[in-house]
């Protein structure tokens, strides 16, 4: 994964919808306070979904049925879990401004 540029949480709604850096830096001015809301919680869920990516990335198991055949998913869930991994990984690449 690339690193992110944007500035660290932990963010704060302070008055007139405005989204501070808990050091008082201001990081955005939302127009209203559930995007203000919604805004200063980004760095915890980005960083949430960093964490839920890598925990299902270490832990779907693969099989191999046959010596010449390509891994694949041991079950379904496993199956369902790397297609959230892929989707998570696409959607951190969009807040970083890759995608």
């Amino acid at each position: 994964m690339s690193e992110t540029a944007f500035t660290p949480g932990a963010w704060l709604v302070a008055e007139e919808a405005k989204i501070k850096h808990s050091e008082g830096t201001l990081i955005a001015q939302a127009q209203y306070w559930p995007d203000a809301h919604l805004i200063a919680a980004a760095p915890y869920l980005y960083s949430l979904l960093e964490g839920v990516s890598k925990f299902l990335e270490n832990n779907i198991c693969l099989e191999q049925p046959f010596f010449d055949s390509p891994p694949e998913p041991a079950s379904q869930f496993e199956y369902e879990a790397g297609l959230i991994v892929g989707e998570i990984q696409l959607l951190l690449a969009k807040a970083r401004g890759e995608r």
